[in-house]
């Protein structure tokens, strides 16, 4: 697995969030904030215990920031930029990040259960130990991809190549890809015998 780039914050000694010609940056923590608006500038930022539910941040780039122990959830996050970004023990649910650009992305240990992806491009993305329970990833490139001990159940890749994509230690119950699609993947022999299924190949005893 090629190294994920974290994130470069030079400003972790700043306890507020500072504003200057619309970009953000500094920390912010233990707070509730909604926002509602479009093509904001994130930037060296740190929010932890942020809780910023049913927010619209849409056609934003978020550049160097860090989400820890956030809630999220249902946030509208579409058409948006992220490169290097850390969410940790974040609540991501139906969260929409469709339609986004996501290079050096690391999830760890979030809940994305019903997030949309739809249509967006990877590179560079780490999920670790992952709830993505009903997520929508159809129409996507995955460029260094990497799914680690993470639940995805009745995911969607519809229209999104799983070449060179290992799903082998995660798992995959009712997955939802496009036979096409699936040239390439890497999975486990279980994992194998449950896709087998889904081409239609009837599996008999000797």
């Amino acid at each position: 697995m090629n190294k994920i780039i974290k994130p470069k914050i030079k400003n972790l000694e700043i306890k507020e969030l500072v504003i200057s010609d619309d970009i953000i940056s500094g920390n912010f923590q233990n707070q509730e904030l909604k926002i509602i608006s479009k093509d904001l500038k994130f930037d060296e930022c740190v929010f932890e215990k942020l809780d910023s539910l049913d927010s619209n941040i849409s056609n934003s780039s978020f550049i160097d920031v860090i989400f820890k122990d956030s809630d999220l959830s249902n946030t509208n996050l579409e058409l948006s930029l992220f490169r290097r970004i850390i969410f940790e023990e974040c609540k991501l649910i139906g969260v929409d990040f469709s339609s986004s650009n996501l290079n050096d992305v690391s999830f760890i240990n979030c809940k994305l259960d019903y997030s949309n992806f739809s249509n967006s491009k990877f590179k560079g993305v780490l999920f670790d130990n992952c709830d993505l329970i009903n997520t929508c990833m159809n129409n996507c490139e995955l460029q260094e991809v990497h799914f680690e001990k993470s639940n995805l159940t009745n995911i969607e890749f519809l229209n999104t190549s799983l070449k060179d994509i290992d799903l082998s230690n995660s798992l995959i119950n009712k997955i939802n890809v496009l036979n096409k699609d699936l040239k390439g993947c890497i999975v486990n022999a279980e994992e194998a015998l449950y896709l087998s299924l889904g081409l239609g190949i009837i599996i008999k005893d000797r």
